[in-house]
């Protein structure tokens, strides 16, 4: 991790900000800061270990968090369209689509109309009071 002025800051990042593209700096979070070096293909596997990691960072985690709608705002922000791009979001999709292909969409759907049927519970519960 990088302090304000680009030089190494001394402290060991945790969780979401151990991400090698992920900046905390005095300007708040920033979620998605690369370097792209030209070469289209090398920054294709840079972002796919990108996307490996930040993987590996939800697996661990418990809490169900926004992280990957503020990368993606970050991203669509600066506009980039580099092969760093292309290969982190490429993995993700990978990811989606096997995990569909393990029934995953069957578990998501179920999740969602539980806690879909509960909001409505709790929504027409509140009116009844």
């Amino acid at each position: 991790m990088m302090d304000d002025t680009g030089a190494p800051s001394g402290r060991e990042p945790s969780g979401i900000a151990s991400l090698p593209f992920v900046y905390d700096g005095l300007a708040g979070r920033r979620w998605w800061i690369v370097k792209p070096t030209g070469d289209y293909m090398e920054d294709g596997r840079t972002g796919e270990l990108y996307g490996l990691a930040f993987l590996d960072l939800l697996a661990q985690q418990e809490e169900r968090l926004a992280r990957l709608s503020f990368i993606l705002r970050d991203m669509q922000a600066v506009q980039d369209r580099s092969g760093i791009a292309v290969g982190f979001i490429s993995v993700l999709d990978d990811a989606l689509r096997l995990s569909l292909h393990a029934g995953l969409n069957k578990r998501l759907r179920s999740f969602y109309a539980e806690r879909h049927e509960q909001i409505v519970r709790n929504t027409w519960q509140d009116r009844s009071e």
